[in-house]
């Protein structure tokens, strides 16, 4: 749910101009519910999913206020407009905390010409901020941006860390003059003086001593799961739901939450024939659930162009090229009614010590992890033009780390930890969130502040699962927790990951070994008998399509490219003219095609601000 704030920073008109190029920001697919309010000197946009309950809602105006509420709500079927506003009068952030999903809050004061900005615990629903071209804008998108301003123009910064870390760190945001709220703030900026204030009202996690068993924590996950999980169908209208369901436990143990009464779908994605395509069809089978299978058939060089560059426009530039086919799916599910979606992004990471390397934890960011003292290799500072300025954005975000999130004085895992709730599930995540809002509306039960807190408490979680800790985990031990909870849930009997949940739960390498001689041995005996022809079938078949779409477009243009005022062009094509079969060259290849693409964002070339 794309939305916005801007108000003239001279006291006069807007311009009747800038209320369709807001609109475009807030709508920019123009699939969603546009409401608005506006007066002599600010306007407010607010898109949303026509299947969300909460409509015009979101927007609230009276004599002092004009406010707007983005982002997800559970627990409440209103949004709680009179606590929000007395709490940024009284200075009380007690209605914050209680506010367990991703979300973010504007509020004008019109008689104070002050703005208020309310981040969530984590900072998992983006909130961007500024004061360009006479005005102050706030918005959860940089869309907004891009279609307001005269001539936004491209912060290095954030090349510098898309290179390094995959996202931009900290508040870095692609555009000059622009920032994002870091997690648990308040913001108060007076448009008169340009005075701001700024408070945390949700501290950092931190782990807690736990002298509990397996058992125990097992009981309690299991517990506080039951409690929060069933609030992210809050507020849903009927068919509107579409929750995504794979062969693994993250977006199972969403759909085995699901109330019952409610008029859910289960949808699946990838290319036919493959596990996730298989699995999804027995999960909506099981529950009894109508299932969207979208298959991704043969795709053309020239719709996987148009399908990166539209993950970089809707996503405004969060998202990597190389997640294009999320273009495909989204436009898929809003198309069949389903405006509200649900996804189990972040369990493994919280949960499973998921790593995810190169694609989620860069490998300069996994070398940073391991030893905060890590120096950058010279591949970097030979492919920037400015080598300076790329150390200099380097050792910003080092301190970042060691300052902001407290990283000189934790653990290896505490550092891991810290990483994935406040950087990576924010940017990468966010990238995907925001992306997913230009269409319908995306929650992920695993973002809730509640359960994010429970990664902290119990001894089944990342903490103790993290591969930085030296040690190989074992799947019993990595997958005891999620396993109990669909063992005593409605999915229970239906196998995951090859056998029924209750072998995960056991959490011990005996409980292990017996699901697997059971449930899987037949089957290898048969396959070694009667060997099947065809082999696996992958999720997506990037290989293929870079060589096929991607390449012929990039090679040889690199110096005539934007991108060449800031990348030396022969380095950048040496990566371009690599091996395609090691994962890495295919990595640094959708970095520069993402890269290029946002250069073309930022300077408006795509056909989506002339259309």
């Amino acid at each position: 749910m794309p939305a916005s704030l801007i108000v003239g920073l001279d006291e006069g008109r807007l311009g009747v101009e800038l209320d369709g190029k807001a609109a475009r920001g807030a709508d920019p697919a123009g699939r969603l519910a546009l409401s608005s309010a506006s007066g002599a000197e600010w306007a407010i946009h607010s898109g949303c999913s026509d299947k969300c309950a909460l409509g015009g809602t979101r927007i609230y105006e009276d004599d002092r206020y004009a406010a707007c509420y983005a982002g997800a709500l559970v627990d409440r079927d209103a949004i709680p407009w009179r606590e929000i506003l007395d709490g940024l009068e009284a200075g009380d952030d007690g209605v914050f905390r209680t506010l367990q999903a991703n979300h973010a809050i504007m509020a004008y004061r019109k008689d104070e010409r002050a703005v208020y900005l309310v981040s969530d615990k984590f900072g998992q629903h983006s909130l961007f901020m500024g004061m360009l071209d006479g005005r102050f804008i706030a918005s959860t998108s940089m869309l907004t941006f891009l279609h307001v301003l005269d001539s936004p123009e491209l912060d290095p910064a954030w090349l510098h860390d898309f290179f390094f870390f995959n996202y931009p760190l900290e508040s870095t945001t692609l555009l000059k003059g622009v920032e994002r709220l870091g997690p648990g703030r308040v913001v108060r900026v007076d448009l008169s003086t340009g005075g701001r204030e700024e408070r945390r009202y949700a501290p950092q996690l931190e782990r807690q001593p736990s002298s509990m068993t397996m058992r125990e924590a097992q009981a309690l996950a299991f517990e506080v799961f039951s409690d929060r999980f069933p609030h992210y169908y809050d507020n849903i209208l009927p068919d509107g739901c579409g929750v995504g369901v794979t062969g693994g436990f993250d977006a199972r143990i969403v759909a085995s939450y699901m109330p019952e009464g409610v008029s859910a779908h289960l949808y699946t994605y990838g290319i036919e024939g493959c596990s996730d395509m298989v699995n999804g069809r027995k999960v909506a089978g099981k529950l009894g659930l109508e299932h969207h299978a979208f298959a991704f058939g043969s795709m053309g060089a020239e719709e996987l162009w148009n399908l990166a560059a539209d993950t970089v426009y809707y996503s405004g530039g969060s998202l990597n090229a190389m997640r294009a086919t999320l273009a495909k799916v989204y436009r898929h599910l809003t198309g069949a009614g389903l405006g509200v979606i649900l996804t189990g992004v972040s369990s493994g990471h919280f949960f499973r010590g998921v790593f995810s390397t190169p694609q989620v934890l860069s490998d300069a960011i996994v070398k940073l992890i391991r030893d905060p003292a890590y120096a950058p290799e010279a591949f970097y500072g030979e492919l920037f033009r400015d080598r300076d300025a790329l150390l200099d954005s380097f050792e910003a975000k080092r301190r970042h780390l060691l300052e902001g999130l407290g990283w000189a004085h934790m653990p290896v895992e505490e550092r891991h930890m810290s990483f994935m709730h406040y950087e990576q599930a924010p940017k990468y995540f966010g990238g995907e969130l925001v992306f997913a809002e230009s269409f319908g509306h995306m929650r992920s039960p695993f973002w809730d502040a509640r359960i994010r807190g429970l990664s902290h408490e119990i001894p089944l979680s990342t903490l103790y699962n993290s591969l930085f800790l030296g040690r190989r985990t074992t799947p019993w031990e990595s997958k005891a927790m999620l396993g109990y909870i669909l063992a005593h849930g409605r999915l229970r009997h239906l196998n995951v990951d090859g056998m029924p949940p209750k072998y995960w739960a056991a959490g011990t390498k005996t409980g292990y070994y017996v699901g697997k001689i059971i449930h899987q041995g037949p089957g290898k005996l048969a396959h070694r008998l009667f060997p099947k022809t065809g082999g696996h079938v992958p999720l997506e078949d990037w290989g293929s399509w870079v060589r096929k779409a991607f390449l012929p477009k990039l090679r040889g243009t690199m110096a005539d490219s934007p991108l060449s005022r800031y990348i030396d062009p022969q380095k950048a094509e040496a990566i371009l003219g690599g091996d395609m079969n090691d994962p890495m060259t295919m990595h640094w290849t959708g970095k520069l095609l993402t890269a290029s693409l946002v250069l073309d964002l930022v300077e408006r070339r795509m056909p989506q601000f002339t259309a």
